[in-house]
This record gives structure tokens, C-alpha cells and sequence, in this order.
């Protein structure tokens, strides 16, 4: 969907024109379904955390700057509700699968098993570590290398100059790396 035709929607609907919304919703569907998929590698889960952004966009559209661009404001309600789910869901015991395990008859599950737990606590480790870095590191790394929204996109959002993004997302980056390369070494 264009961007000034989604920016007029969100004005509508900001103020009160409440048919705007349905063209919005159906126009921003696969890109926010996506992003939201990027995060948490479950579709049924991202089109949950999909919905609940627009719940809390709608209800929060007073605060939307119309004078601004739409789609970055609703992308970073989106990426705060994915990063508040992995958090919840890092506490959260994990259970054993019987297919993770792999088939109990025989002496070594497949290696394609192997390779799924392998990416599967990759994504876990980062996900944890991602949360322990300051929230500009952490919101530029995610933007940039896991939403892969553009870097001048993510330094408008971040209010930062594009000069100060490649030192944050440099420094983020860093932290992240030494991070798992110290758990690794334990």
C-alpha cells in the first residue's frame, strides 16, 4: 500500500472517520503479519500480536502525530508487543516435545531434529540477550537485522541521526556477540 494513501487513512481515522479503518487493516495485513512472523516464528501467534497492535493502536490514535509518517508509528507498537511476548514466554517453562526429542525406538534422533533445536535455542539466546541491551541498541538491532527496515526508516523512528545509528547498531551488535560468544564459552 502507498505510504501517503495509508498516512490519509490513519488521518480519517484519527479523526472520526471510522470506514477508514477497514482499508488500513486489509492494506497493512502481510506487512505487519511479517514483521510480527520475524519475531516469533509462529503465524497463528503473529496474527494474534497483529490484532492486539491494532486494538492498541485504535485506542491510542489520539496520541498518533498525523504530521508523521503512520506505518513506523504502528510498526514500533507492533515490535514493543512481539518483544513484550518473547519476555513473557522466555519466563515461561518450555515444554518437551515428543518430535523435538524424536522417536524414542531409535538410538539418535534425525540430524534434520538436531539442526530445528539447534536454530530454535539460537533464536531463544538471542531473543534473551536482545532483552538485557539498552533500549536504543536493542530497538536499532532489531529494526535493522531483524525487521530489516531500512536504516534511515529506523533512525527517523529512533530520533537519531543515521551517523549515531551506525554507532548504536555497531555497539548493539558488539554487546549481542560478546554475549553469546561468553555463554558459549561457559
Amino acid at each position: 500500500m502507498d505510504p501517503i494513501a495509508i498516512d490519509q487513512l490513519a488521518s480519517a481515522y484519527r479523526d472520526g472517520r471510522h470506514d477508514a479503518l477497514p482499508p488500513l487493516v486489509h492494506g497493512l495485513a502481510r506487512t505487519l503479519l511479517a514483521q510480527a512472523f520475524r519475531f516469533v516464528r509462529d503465524w497463528d501467534q503473529a496474527a494474534d500480536l497483529v490484532q492486539d497492535t491494532w486494538l492498541r493502536a485504535t485506542s491510542s490514535m489520539t496520541r498518533y502525530d498525523s504530521t508523521r509518517p503512520f506505518l513506523p508509528w504502528l510498526r514500533t507498537i507492533l515490535r514493543n508487543r512481539c518483544l513484550q511476548f518473547l519476555a513473557q514466554e522466555r519466563r515461561r517453562p518450555e515444554p518437551v516435545s515428543l518430535v523435538a526429542v524424536g522417536d524414542p525406538m531409535s538410538t539418535r534422533p534425525s540430524d534434520q531434529t538436531d539442526q530445528a533445536l539447534c536454530e530454535h535455542d539460537l533464536r531463544r539466546r538471542v531473543a534473551r540477550h536482545l532483552s538485557r541491551l539498552p533500549e536504543s541498541q536493542r530497538q536499532a538491532v532489531v529494526m535493522v537485522d531483524l525487521e530489516d527496515t531500512p536504516q534511515d526508516e529506523t533512525a527517523r523512528v529512533l530520533g537519531v541521526t543515521p551517523d549515531s545509528l551506525r554507532v548504536i547498531l555497531h555497539r548493539g551488535r558488539r554487546a549481542l556477540a560478546e554475549r553469546l560468544d561468553k555463554e558459549d564459552a561457559s
